[in-house]
């Protein structure tokens, strides 16, 4: 899925990839470092999309745009 994300403001064309059956398989850590991996349906992650602390606008966007082509598949 392909959008701008400022249209008209600045032309930065972004690219986002759906993938499905992912494993975990996560790199050796560095000192100090700590990743925390949540999991989410989507209708869970839309929701929080709508926190305005928790997802950055660009994510967000791309988030509803697959909730929306999901919807007409």
């Amino acid at each position: 899925m392909d959008f701008y994300s400022h249209p008209s403001y600045v032309a930065h064309k972004v690219h986002s990839f759906i993938a499905y059956d992912l494993e975990w398989n996560p790199l050796k850590l560095n000192n100090q470092e700590v990743i925390r991996v949540l999991t989410f349906r989507l209708d869970e992650a839309l929701d929080e999309t709508k926190k305005d602390y928790r997802c950055d606008p660009e994510a967000a966007f791309a988030l509803w745009l697959y909730a929306a082509k999901a919807k007409n598949l």
